[in-house]
Parts: structure tokens; sequence; C-alpha cells
């Protein structure tokens, strides 16, 4: 093969297992699936499921088709925010930096 486009069922392969991963811990986020399955939250292993895209990613940077490269890094900071949220760490940070503030309010008024 004289061009560097890979064939074009290996972009499909590569297309389905992001999916794959992307789907489950969508699901172990706790997520409907399209079957309408739904299962009680597992953080991690929704955090392990994600870890594996961001490997896929890092392992493949700069090898992959426009569209590959769009649906991992689309997927990965889907997953990312939406782990944020079920996990509460969003929270947390708002809570820190409103106390935050309001330390540096009582700190510049002496």
């Amino acid at each position: 093969m004289a061009s560097k486009e890979k064939p074009q069922s290996e972009e499909l392969d590569f297309l389905n297992l992001v999916l794959l991963l992307a789907g489950t811990a969508n699901i172990e986020l706790g997520f409907e699936g399209k079957s309408g399955y739904r299962k009680d939250k597992d953080l991690p292993r929704a955090r392990q499921l994600i870890n594996m895209l961001a490997a896929l990613e890092k392992r493949t940077h700069g090898r992959l088709s426009a569209e590959e490269g769009r649906v991992l890094t689309g997927a990965l900071a889907d997953l990312q925010q939406k782990y944020v949220k079920a996990t509460g760490l969003g929270q947390v940070n708002r809570a820190t930096a409103h106390w935050a503030a309001q330390q540096y309010g009582k700190t510049a008024k002496h």
C-alpha cells in the first residue's frame, strides 16, 4: 500500500473499540445504555475504563485518522466531565474556591 491511509476496516475496528469502552464507562457512571440497561454506579470501574481510553490516546498520538482522533478525544473529554460530576469533585472545587474567597476577604480587610 503506497498510501499511509489505513484500510477502512481497521478504522472501523478502532472506532468500535473506542465506542465500546466509552459506552461501558457511561454505564458504570450510571447512565442508561442503548438497550435500556442501567446499573448502580461503579466509579472505580468507570475510572479504569477512562484510563484505558487515555492510554489509547497517548499510545496512538499522531497515528490516528482525523475521524479516529476526533471520536477518541471527544469521548474521553465527555467521560472525564461526567466522572467529575459523578464523584462530586466539581462541587468540592467550587466549595473550596468559595471558602478561599471568603478567607481572602477576611484577611484583606485587616
